[in-house]
């Protein structure tokens, strides 16, 4: 059994967004109301995170840590690991990429030649 797509009258597909009267792009919706951002992070790096020893975090440039996922205001759930026990709320507050070679404690963790997002987060204590 095949389904037609619902098209707009000039022949485009009409995408899920757009059924509900949606038109924006898919980045000017997320900057509108995004879910926060999921951080799973090794236990050390949520500790720092906790006791306010540490304000950024350090991924690999790329699809899924870019300008675009990562938009200052954003809320961000830090979580240590992926289990659901232990979690924190922040919001981004900037985002820069930078080369490896910048970036010391990040030189250890990935292999050159590649980017690195620097992801700052200010975390809600309390």
């Amino acid at each position: 059994m095949s389904y037609a797509k619902p098209v707009i009258s000039d022949g485009r597909p009409v995408f899920s967004a757009q059924r509900r009267g949606d038109l924006r792009s898919p980045a000017a919706r997320m900057r509108v109301s995004p879910l926060p951002l999921f951080l799973p992070l090794k236990t050390e790096f949520f500790n720092a995170f906790a006791a306010g020893e540490k304000s950024v975090e350090y991924r690999r440039y790329g699809a899924r840590w870019n300008e675009q996922t990562c938009v200052p205001g954003r809320r961000v759930t830090l979580s240590c690991g992926y289990g659901t026990m232990r979690r924190l709320s922040g919001v981004i507050t900037e985002f820069e990429v930078r080369a490896l070679s910048e970036v010391a404690v990040a030189q250890h963790l990935y292999a050159p030649p590649c980017e690195i997002a620097c992801i700052h987060i200010k975390v809600a204590h309390g």
